[in-house]
């Protein structure tokens, strides 16, 4: 399990990095010829996550799962229908949102890969009463 959680966290902080570079090139009106790039590796954020959010089940607290799963829906939704929300001059809002969706994203991955890799991919035990 720690393999597949080193490779998750490997391939959300790769992918992470790449999508916020190409995803600051567009933004500058740049990067326009990569924009299927930046949607591709925004999906390898996500399944990242989602790996993640899959491994640390037995680990973390059942709510910061479910997050994590709901969270990567939102990045997808947003990342693909981010340029028919508020067209025109205020579609900066809309781009400012995207981003620190994706941000927030990477660091539920991250926060999750520590879980696991902290408790070894299992619940801790729930201290027991005194007899």
């Amino acid at each position: 399990m720690q393999r597949a959680v080193k490779i998750a966290q490997i391939a959300l902080r790769g992918s992470g990095v790449l999508v916020l570079l190409i995803g600051l090139a567009l933004w500058s009106g740049r990067g326009y010829s990569f924009r299927q790039t930046h949607m591709m590796l925004g999906a390898v954020v996500v399944v990242s996550l989602w790996t993640l959010a899959g491994l640390a089940a037995k680990a973390a607290p059942p709510a910061r799962v479910i997050m994590a799963v709901l969270w990567g829906f939102i990045v997808l939704a947003l990342g693909m229908t981010q340029t028919q929300i508020l067209p025109g001059s205020a579609h900066w809002v809309v781009r400012v949102i995207h981003l620190l969706v994706g941000v927030g994203a990477m660091a539920q991955g991250e926060r999750l890969a520590r879980v696991i890799l902290a408790t070894g991919g299992v619940a801790p035990a729930a201290p027991r009463a005194p007899v």
